[in-house]
């Protein structure tokens, strides 16, 4: 360290300090002492730095060594993770293609088919056209000779018939030869004329009427041809002087016209295509209808159908609301979920006036679920049901105006796997491939409880569940449309409404919250076509009848002495339906729909403004909503109230009428439907389901059917 001091090199200092002789001292032995201790101090320190600062060197370098290792492992899990992803997608793309592939080749085969059938139809229209164009000519030919002659024999008959005259009442001879009692009529004839001015009058010849009888009491009428219709003319004229005089009676001979004669053709024209047809009459007790009533049916053409669809969660308490939304949206068809019935509950508690109902509960001791379907009476709708074993649906179809079927169906689906276990979703899906496979036409309504949170959902949205992105793909697979596209629940779209065609449905909206669920009503319109009958009853109007005094006048002892009981019945009967036609007058009877007994117009309005006031806001939440709610759910409840208050009260004044409601709620208001025959045409007479629903019962359990007519 000198050197450094000094400002000597290195080697002069070692050369100076070598050489014993040259003992320099550049200090004093004191300051030497301490320059020396000191230096030695430095270096231990130095030395100990140096440690120190290897040390921390060597940390360094472990740190980073550590920090390098630590990087490339994360940076070949990312390379790791890149790869999974990239191989991901890569299947996720190569099952996207398998999906597009089988989507197309469905579609191929659906195109195949429609091309048959094309083809099919194009045959039987020529096939139609070859065999009609020959045979028509021939058949309007002979149509247009058969009615030609027909016209000419009713004129003929009818200028036949011009000189002719009816007496009734005149009493016949008692001679055995047939000369002499044309002999007595005519003297009775003559003097006949004479007493009534007319002795000009010549008579050319009288037939009686009908088979000769032993009866004086009743003498069979007398046919008189006179000479010209001028003395015809007379003797009509002065008849009332003999009718008020001696009881006898003379009529016009007018000639019947035939179904098919000029005559009727005439007054079909003139009365614009309005027809009345009478009922046949039956032989029996059993096949009694009376002529009065006749029922005339207008078929009315319809392109749509409206439809209705709620989630009641228990439709039992909430009836009375269910009554006043059907009275007031009068909708074609009616879909109900979450019903909570159940077996004790009888069908004319849900039965609805104007409606045929098909139910399904709950199969499983398990409250909750349940659907209900409700179509119109006049759609003549049929019960039926699919392959599938979902428990919770009911099915059935009507015909369109081309007569051909449309299914509608309403299911619920659980969301819980503790009442039909996670094989539930198969079902549902079961359903929709079964619907795709018969390439049924259907629109099918319902819960299904998978929480889509838009139409259609996002691709691989975690927010979907795996068992709806298959219900999705089932959907897409089959080419059918769901066309709920807002949130029926909350944030989530629960209610589906599910058709074959694209266009099918329109108009979709939304009714806002049924009372006391949390899922909105929904409404819209089906486009079919369909034919409908609207029928009018003529009926016998008994308030007014008057003939209780000619019934007095009727010797009954007399007129069924020894007759067995079928021609009793006979002669009763045809004695009553003469007074009926004479003395009773008739009425028309039609189809006009009910309000619910006890609704008041205070409640349907409130039910109307709660619609309106939800309309106008969208939001439950809002004041007025909430208001328009209250004062609807408490007029309607009110409405009840007031109404059983006054039947209760009316009971010993009216019992009539409290136990005609009370039997209402405990008989059920089903009717038989359309029943098919044996070459599966839908019958819908009276008399047709009668004897096939005989056969059938005769045929499955003869003995049985045998004792039931013995007793």
């Amino acid at each position: 360290m000198r050197n450094l001091f000094l400002g000597l090199s290195d080697e002069l200092y070692d050369e100076l300090i070598a050489s014993s002789k040259n003992c320099l001292h550049w200090f004093c032995p004191r300051c030497e002492e301490l320059v020396f201790d000191t230096h030695c101090y430095a270096g231990e320190k130095l030395v100990d730095s140096l440690d120190k600062l290897n040390d921390r060197t060597q940390s360094i370098d472990q740190r980073i060594s550590d920090n390098f290792d630590k990087i490339e492992q994360q940076l070949l899990d990312r390379i790791k993770v890149m790869e999974e992803l990239l191989e991901k997608k890569s299947v996720s793309d190569t099952a996207q293609w398998q999906l597009v592939e089988s989507r197309l080749k469905k579609l191929e085969e659906r195109l195949a088919v429609i091309e048959e059938n094309q083809e099919r139809i194009e045959f039987k229209v020529d096939q139609l056209k070859r065999n009609i164009d020959e045979p028509m000519v021939q058949v309007v030919q002979g149509a247009v000779e058969g009615a030609l002659q027909l016209d000419k024999e009713e004129e003929i008959e009818i200028e036949r018939r011009k000189c002719n005259v009816i007496i009734h009442g005149v009493s016949e001879s008692q001679g055995d030869n047939s000369d002499q009692r044309v002999e007595d009529d005519l003297a009775v004839l003559a003097a006949m004329f004479q007493e009534m001015g007319v002795g000009d009058v010549l008579v050319e010849s009288v037939v009686r009427l009908g088979k000769r009888s032993t009866d004086s009491a009743h003498p069979r009428p007398m046919k008189v041809v006179v000479n010209s219709i001028d003395g015809k003319v007379k003797l009509l004229r002065n008849a009332k002087k003999l009718e008020n005089k001696r009881g006898w009676r003379l009529v016009e001979d007018l000639h019947p016209p035939g179904p098919n004669s000029k005559t009727e053709r005439g007054k079909e024209a003139s009365c614009s295509g309005a027809q009345t047809t009478k009922s046949e009459r039956g032989k029996g007790l059993d096949n009694f209808q009376r002529k009065g009533d006749t029922e005339k049916r207008s078929p009315i053409s319809r392109d749509k159908l409206t439809c209705f669809y709620i989630n009641a969660r228990s439709i039992m308490n909430k009836f009375d609301q269910f009554e006043t939304y059907v009275y007031d949206l009068n909708r074609d068809i009616i879909g109900v979920t979450e019903s909570w019935t159940s077996s004790h509950i009888l069908d004319s508690e849900l039965t609805i006036d104007g409606y045929d109902i098909f139910r399904q509960d709950r199969p499983v001791d398990h409250n909750g679920g349940g659907v209900l379907l409700y179509v119109r009476s006049s759609l003549c709708a049929v019960q039926c049901s699919l392959l599938s074993k979902f428990p919770e649906q009911t099915w059935c179809y009507l015909l369109d105006s081309t007569g051909h079927q449309l299914h509608i169906g309403v299911c619920y689906r659980s969301p819980s796997d503790n009442i039909f276990g996670s094989g539930n979703h198969d079902l549902l899906q079961g359903i929709v491939n079964e619907l795709g496979d018969t390439h049924k036409h259907f629109v099918l309504m319902g819960d299904c409880n998978y929480r889509f949170q838009s139409w259609p959902p996002v691709i691989n949205d975690h927010c979907n569940s795996v068992e709806a992105s298959q219900f999705y793909h089932c959907i897409e697979d089959n080419f059918f449309t769901q066309h709920v596209d807002f949130c029926t629940r909350n944030d989530a779209i629960l209610d589906l409404v599910i058709t074959d065609e694209p266009n099918m449905v329109y108009n979709m909206s939304d009714l806002g919250p049924f009372l006391g669920s949390d899922h909105n009503a929904l409404s819209w319109q089906l486009e079919i076509h369909t034919q409908v009958e609207s029928s009018h009853r003529r009926i016998f109007d008994y308030s007014k009848a008057a003939m209780k005094c000619e019934l007095n006048k009727i010797d009954w002892n007399l007129a069924l002495h020894q007759l067995s009981a079928e021609e009793s019945w006979n002669v009763f009967k045809a004695k009553i339906e003469c007074l009926e036609e004479k003395f009773i007058p008739t009425r028309t009877v039609g189809t006009k729909r009910k309000k619910p007994i006890w609704m008041s117009f205070k409640a349907l309005k409130a039910v109307r403004k709660k619609r309106q006031v939800y309309k106008k806001y969208r939001d439950v939440h809002h004041p007025a909503y909430a208001q328009a709610n209250k004062k609807a759910r408490l007029l309607i409840k009110k409405a009840r109230k007031e109404f059983e208050k006054k039947f209760a009260k009316d009971i010993k004044a009216d019992r009539k009428s409290f136990f005609a409601y009370a039997r209402s709620k405990c008989k059920s208001k089903a009717k038989v439907g359309l029943t098919e025959d044996s070459q599966g045409k839908l019958q819908g007479d009276s008399r047709i389901k009668a004897e096939l629903l005989n056969d059938f019962f005769h045929r499955y359990s003869p003995e049985r059917t045998t004792k039931m007519f013995l007793y």
